[in-house]
């Protein structure tokens, strides 16, 4: 039906689930990529019973629906640009402080130039505050460029600056905990271990082959992940979360695998029976209700503990 595993399976779950519930149509959005452009369809399945026979059937329709996909799209972008007309209108608040400050600084210097008051130390104090001036209004800067990137044709997350610098912060503690994380992007069945890109000797991103393409580069200064925004958030999230309170002793018997399959995050965690560390197992089952919202499914063998948490 598709070249993308995910689709196919999610087309067949929803065919399955109208058998389950024969009162309910199924409906799919899904991408269909060319060489040269992206199409939108809509899949619609319904069971029918004919009432002469009493055979049941189930009549499915697809939909070309690119136009309206655009302009859904289209409408999601400008909702976003009121957004950061507002971040925008938010930020002129905190770059007028250094702005005003620097004034200040340079008006006092040429004030004390003037006079012939002018002290070598008071000159270094001045530089050295407008310069520190200069260092807030450029981080403030960079942090809303950040905060929204609205200059590529696919749905795409740039998340080269933000999840580079998260994963950084951590990067350490990850170390210190002897944790490795790793994060299957848009998982698409199986997937050898040679198709993951390496953030940090740490962390690590995997990438299926069934879309167009999961990673338009691989380069870190630029990496691009087809994805959706929630998901994204969420993976911040999980990331900080899960190291917040690593430094813990218990902490270091705890192995990660994060996935990501039909729209929701997995994380497997994998622990190493310590006699000695009974409270490891509790630690961890802290460590996510107090984090996200989901399940989370614990089995018990005599050489380690499986938990699998899904995350709604």
């Amino acid at each position: 039906m598709h070249k993308d595993d995910l689709i196919t399976s999610g087309i067949k779950e929803g065919i399955q689930e109208i058998k389950r519930t024969p009162e309910k149509c199924f409906t799919y959005e899904f991408p269909f990529y060319t060489l040269k452009n992206c199409f939108w369809f809509m899949f619609v399945a319904c069971l029918v019973k004919d009432a002469e026979s009493g055979n049941v059937f189930i009549i499915t329709k697809y939909y070309d629906i690119t136009d309206h996909h655009n302009r859904r799209k289209h409408e999601n972008k400008l909702e976003d640009n009121n957004i950061v007309r507002q971040i925008i209108g938010e930020s002129m608040h905190t770059w007028r402080q250094p702005l005003n400050n620097i004034s200040l600084f340079v008006q006092d210097i040429k004030e004390q130039f003037t006079d012939s008051t002018l002290t070598e130390d008071s000159m270094n104090f001045s530089s050295t505050q407008i310069v520190s001036e200069i260092g807030r209004l450029s981080e403030s800067i960079d942090e809303m460029a950040e905060f929204y990137n609205n200059d590529t044709l696919e749905d795409t997350i740039n998340i080269s600056e933000a999840l580079f610098r998260n994963i950084h912060k951590v990067d350490h503690i990850i170390k210190e905990s002897k944790i490795t994380v790793g994060v299957d992007c848009h998982a698409l069945g199986n997937v050898d271990n040679a198709k993951f890109v390496n953030i940090t000797d740490r962390f690590r991103i995997k990438c299926g082959t069934g879309t167009k393409l999961c990673f338009k580069s691989g380069n870190r200064g630029n990496l691009l992940v087809y994805g959706d925004k929630v998901l994204f958030n969420y993976l911040i999230r999980m990331i900080i979360g899960l190291t917040k309170d690593i430094q813990t002793e218990e902490a270091k018997y705890i192995h990660f695998d994060l996935s990501i399959k039909n729209n929701k995050f997995t994380v497997a965690a994998t622990i190493n029976h310590n006699p000695d560390k009974p409270e490891t197992l509790e630690f961890l089952k802290s460590l996510f209700e107090q984090n996200f919202k989901g399940t989370c499914l614990i089995s018990e063998t005599d050489d380690e503990v499986q938990i699998e948490m899904r995350f709604q």
